[in-house]
């Protein structure tokens, strides 16, 4: 656990991150913790491609399978720099890793998940992380919801068009955790100030 960042003003931005071995969804909210309004900054994916490319978009059907996972990766950090440098969140939060069907797939989310941490820690960001079971039970009341029930009821609770984008929704599922967490130790800290 690193140094934890006070943030100066009412207001903190909140990053989720949704890592993946070929996309990488975030989402930035943005809150006021004496008003409690939560706004959405950005919502977005990051399309895993080499470090070194110019190409504005690479997608399956133009060779990002076909890039080695290094590549990858180095695409990875080069794009999560430039989007933390260029919105300062006061907070990074990432989905826990978990065991899927293929042993291999979630080691090379621990991968993608391990280049986001080291950005994380050499920005000296604060970060959380919870397991999509508990996100999903935040925000819709049953740990097992679907993609596309997380969604719908993100959509209606930040007041947005539902996200198209899976990877993107899930991080924003994520920040909107994290905020949610905020607030209520915000709620505590002040009623214990008026005792």
């Amino acid at each position: 656990m690193g140094v934890l960042v006070v943030p100066v003003s009412n207001q903190i931005k909140v990053m989720g991150i949704d890592p993946g071995s070929l996309y990488t969804g975030f989402g930035l909210l943005e809150c006021d913790l004496v008003t409690q309004q939560v706004a959405v900054i950005q919502a977005g994916l990051i399309l895993l491609k080499p470090s070194g490319s110019t190409s504005s978009l690479v997608t399956k059907h133009n060779g990002i399978k076909g890039l080695s996972l290094i590549e990858r990766l180095g695409g990875l950090q080069k794009s999560f720099c430039e989007i933390v440098e260029r919105y300062r969140p006061d907070w990074v939060v990432v989905e826990k890793i978990f065991l899927s069907k293929s042993p291999q797939s979630a080691f090379v989310l621990g991968h993608a998940r391990g280049v986001i941490l080291s950005i994380v820690g050499a920005y000296g960001l604060n970060f959380a992380e919870y397991s999509a079971r508990e996100v999903k039970k935040s925000l819709t009341g049953y740990g097992g919801a679907s993609k596309e029930q997380v969604a719908r009821v993100l959509s209606q609770r930040l007041q947005v068009p539902p996200q198209n984008q899976w990877d993107s929704s899930d991080a924003l599922a994520l920040g909107w955790h994290h905020v949610m967490v905020l607030l209520e130790k915000e709620k505590w800290k002040r009623a214990s100030l008026k005792l």
